[in-house]
This record gives structure tokens, sequence and C-alpha cells, in this order.
């Protein structure tokens, strides 16, 4: 709301979520300046398209995008417990992956977390372990894919060690050379450095 008033942005958004915004932030939104999104859907933009796919979190409508110009492509898909295998060519092959690895589950476990906080987080609705982070990229990468970014890693069940040696270990499980590829952590504080496809 306040960007978009400062700014004049575009918002982009799924109906679900639209409709769930706290009532202060949906009233105060210039209507003008809002684009409500479907699932599966190509929006051209400015030399550029993104398609949005369906992601699975407990919340209304989320979803992961994917940026493509010129053949090179990019996807981002953060907040989902899953994703199933029916929807792996939305985003096979892609040159950069920015990905949910949030936990480790010995450490969500062993944490001081409300187990139905736990249980939420490893719900099929919840985030992406390490592991299943892993197994995901593995079975949707291609020749094209370069760089995977780790991200949304909790700080208080995760590290950026558990998580890149968890993604190394799988690979290797799977007969991947996890050298073959750039594996970073984004951070939650600070930006990480620009990539470029």
């Amino acid at each position: 709301m306040t960007i978009q008033k400062k700014h004049k942005s575009m918002v982009y958004l799924t109906e679900g979520t639209y409709k769930n915004m706290p009532t202060r932030i949906r009233e105060n939104l210039d209507l003008e300046l809002v684009r409500i999104l479907t699932y599966n859907e190509s929006l051209l933009m400015d030399g550029f398209s993104v398609k949005t796919f369906m992601t699975y979190h407990d919340a209304l409508e989320p979803c992961g995008y994917r940026f493509t110009e010129g053949g090179n492509s990019l996807v981002y898909m953060t907040d989902t417990g899953y994703f199933p295998q029916a929807g792996f060519d939305l985003i096979r092959n892609a040159d950069i992956y920015i990905i949910e690895a949030n936990h480790s589950p010995d450490l969500l476990l062993d944490s001081d977390r409300p187990w139905l906080l736990k249980k939420r987080i490893l719900d099929d609705q919840g985030h992406l372990s390490n592991e299943d982070s892993a197994f995901l990229i593995a079975n949707v990468m291609g020749e094209k894919t370069k760089k995977i970014v780790l991200a949304h890693l909790s700080d208080e069940c995760n590290t950026e060690t558990d998580a890149l040696n968890t993604y190394k270990e799988v690979f290797l499980k799977q007969g991947i050379s996890p050298n073959d590829y750039d594996l970073i952590c984004a951070k939650q504080d600070y930006p990480i450095e620009e990539i470029k496809i």
C-alpha cells in the first residue's frame, strides 16, 4: 500500500490473496493499479513474461512465478509444503531457481516452538524442508540450470550449512554433481549479489 502510493506501482496478486488481505490495506489500494492474476496465466511485461502457478500453503491462492525473457527463465517459489509431479513441467529446466529450503526437520522438532506450529510447518500446506526442496529441484532442473538460490531459511530451525549440505547429499544420491551448480543461500536481512542470466 505504501509503495503503491509513493511510486504509483502496479500490484499483481491472485483474487484469493486480494480478498484475504486486511481490510485496511485492501480498501486503501488504488484499484486502477491492481491486476488480479489467475493460475497458469502468462502476463507480458516490458519485454518479459511472467507465468503464475499454484503453490501449496495455508493461505488463499498462493502462487509461484516463472519469469522468461529471450529463452532464459527464473523460477521463484517459496511458501509451499510440497509441489506435485503434475506441475513439474511448469518449473522444469529454468536457468535459475529461487526455491524455499525452510527447515531441517530435526532442528524444527527439537525447537521450542509449539507442537501445532511444528505440525503446520511440516504439513503439505506448510513449508519445504531442505531435503524436500533438494529432491524437487533434482527432478526439475535441466541442462540450462546454472544457479539455485535457497530462500526462506528459518533462523531458528535451519542453518546455511545444513541447507547446502543437504542439497549436496541429495544431489549425490541422485547421481548429480553439486559442483556443477552455483548453490547459494539468500539472506533474510540483506540482499544477495545481483544475478545475471
